[in-house]
């Protein structure tokens, strides 16, 4: 006799600013985007497209300033995700064109929304524009408030 067994897959959580201030996953607003060659190389990928990236967000405007900018928006005014594999992030829709989705060289379409990862390192933190047809609507794990744009993982 065979037994399966089943494995749980912890799901995605969602909070809104003010349950993920209460949880400490809020991090201060970021001052350094490219102190070193990971920052750099993350600053690149995301603002200049390239044919051998799988789906990739791009920024419209590849000048620093405007990085800097799309990402500090998004650590003061976006929610926290919280995937159990992939750790947190801030998700942030913006209101006007933040870049355009890439897949393997090709345009996909416009980005209207900014994800920051990596953000419990200051050492490692990015962003990128991903856009709002990546995002569901469901409501804050902690307060149930919603309904409130939650972000779907790039694929």
């Amino acid at each position: 006799m065979t037994t399966s067994v089943m494995r749980c897959k912890e799901p995605t959580m969602h909070y809104c600013r003010e349950c993920a201030a209460k949880r400490g996953y809020m991090p201060s607003i970021p001052t350094k985007f490219a102190q070193n060659s990971y920052q750099l190389e993350k600053y690149i990928k995301h603002t200049r497209p390239s044919s051998s990236a799988g789906k990739t967000g791009v920024y419209t405007w590849p000048a620093s300033e405007r990085y800097k900018d799309f990402t500090v928006a998004a650590v003061a005014s976006g929610h926290v995700e919280v995937d159990p594999k992939k750790g947190r992030s801030i998700v942030w829709v913006a209101s006007a064109q933040t870049g355009f989705t890439w897949q393997s060289g090709t345009l996909v379409g416009p980005a209207d929304a900014v994800r920051v990862v990596c953000f419990q390192d200051s050492s490692t933190l990015h962003s990128f524009p991903l856009a709002t047809s990546d995002l569901k609507v469901g409501n804050c794990a902690d307060c149930g408030r919603g309904p409130a744009l939650v972000a779907r993982r790039l694929r």
